[in-house]
């Protein structure tokens, strides 16, 4: 596959490691596919999963499934992204979704050489995929502790909560330019 810049790799990479999905599974994929952004790959890595996806396969070809034994998550994640082909990669759970301008919000971020890693919050929802509340990961507190505990001139905490080498984006956000 040859995307706009003729080359044959994606803009984004995106990883679901999955442990018998099912249909919280298809419903994650289904948001990959109403992505905004186009030129990407799904890489799916069943963990011990006996999911059938090989309509998935044979549908679409940005759709690779990898099939190993049981092994967890993390190792699922890692052989999804030794498999990518883009530089860059987002991670997504078998039972998220992704809100339909993720990717391109996020590859225009990190067009920015001076970014280097680019995260989003979360929406909690409930089986009927209705947002529920706003989530906010122990991770983006832990980076933002930390960065009130180190030197000042190293981050940013403006309005978009940004630091150096890292962003936050709002899945709706336009892209704003580095600090």
């Amino acid at each position: 596959m040859t995307n706009a810049t003729g080359s044959s790799a994606p803009r984004a990479s995106v990883v679901i490691p999955n442990f018998h999905g099912g249909e919280l599974l298809r419903e994650a994929i289904d948001s990959v596919r109403a992505q905004t952004l186009a030129d990407w790959e799904l890489i799916i890595v069943c963990d011990g999963s006996t999911d059938d996806l090989s309509d998935l396969e044979r549908s679409d070809p940005r759709v690779r499934v990898f099939y190993q034994r049981i092994r967890g998550v993390s190792i699922a994640r890692n052989v999804g992204i030794r498999h990518a082909r883009s530089a860059l990669v987002a991670l997504l759970d078998d039972d998220d979704r992704m809100m339909p301008d993720r990717l391109g919000v996020q590859v225009a971020v990190m067009d920015d050489t001076s970014i280097g890693l680019c995260h989003t919050q979360f929406r909690l929802i409930d089986e009927r995929g209705t947002a529920i509340g706003e989530g906010a990961s122990r991770e983006s507190r832990y980076v933002d502790s930390f960065a009130a505990k180190c030197d000042p001139a190293l981050f940013d905490h403006g309005a978009q909560g940004t630091h150096r080498g890292s962003r936050r984006v709002q899945p709706a956000a336009a892209a704003q330019p580095g600090p």
